[in-house]
């Protein structure tokens, strides 16, 4: 340790941090902590987390460190896998062409991806966020989507067919399967993906602008 700026004990990457961190410890008397790659015996580098606390006499003068090297590279290449596969959903979900939507119990849309903004008639997501979903619901299909919306965030699977009032004043008819979505506040939402049907059921749903008339 007293010559790691020239040994290869901390992977060259982590090494100025982890000098860094160690000797404003030492400088400040204060508990460390502190993650990098440390080579084993056998020559590979593996990630350990580094806590270290002084001990100190009567004085408060401190007399050594004790160190704790906990082996965590599990751990961290759990957390890369994890991002790799975060950032792979999310391209699914903005390159779907269906709406892919997180709806809160109250009817809050708190996700939607660029689809689902695009069938709501909004240029863009942000347009979209933190309204009411109920809102864009028809007026005539409105109680009944909550009903469904307050069963989903209850623990229920659903599906259901409503028509959408969109921001050009355009009625469209959607399809939506939801299931239950478990927040890390522990609050249950809902996780939907809706396609636009309005042409499949045009024929028996004429659609148009909000006010014409449109069959349930």
């Amino acid at each position: 340790m007293q010559q790691w700026e020239t040994s290869d004990t901390v992977h060259p990457d982590d090494r100025l941090r982890l000098i860094r961190v160690f000797t404003q410890a030492i400088a400040s008397g204060e508990p460390y902590q502190v993650e990098g790659r440390i080579r084993r015996f056998d020559g590979t580098y593996r990630w350990f987390q580094d806590r270290g606390v002084p001990r100190r006499d009567a004085s408060g003068t401190i007399l050594r460190w004790y160190v704790l090297q906990t082996d965590i590279d599990e751990r961290k290449r759990m957390e890369d896998a994890l991002r790799h596969s975060e950032a792979s959903l999310r391209a699914i979900v903005e390159t779907t062409p269906e709406c892919v939507h997180v709806i809160a119990g109250d009817g809050t849309l708190l996700s939607v991806n660029a689809a689902g903004a695009a069938i709501a008639g909004a240029s863009s997501v942000d347009l979209m966020l933190g309204r009411n979903f109920y809102d864009f619901v028809k007026p005539e299909d409105r109680e009944r989507y909550r009903v469904f919306n307050e069963r989903v965030c209850a623990g229920q699977k659903g599906l259901l067919e409503f028509h959408i009032v969109r921001m050009d004043g355009e009625c469209r008819r959607l399809e939506t399967h939801a299931v239950p979505l478990r927040n890390d506040d522990g609050t249950v939402a809902q996780l939907g993906v809706a396609r636009d049907i309005t042409a499949r059921t045009r024929p028996k749903h004429d659609c148009g602008r909000v006010n014409e008339t449109c069959a349930s």
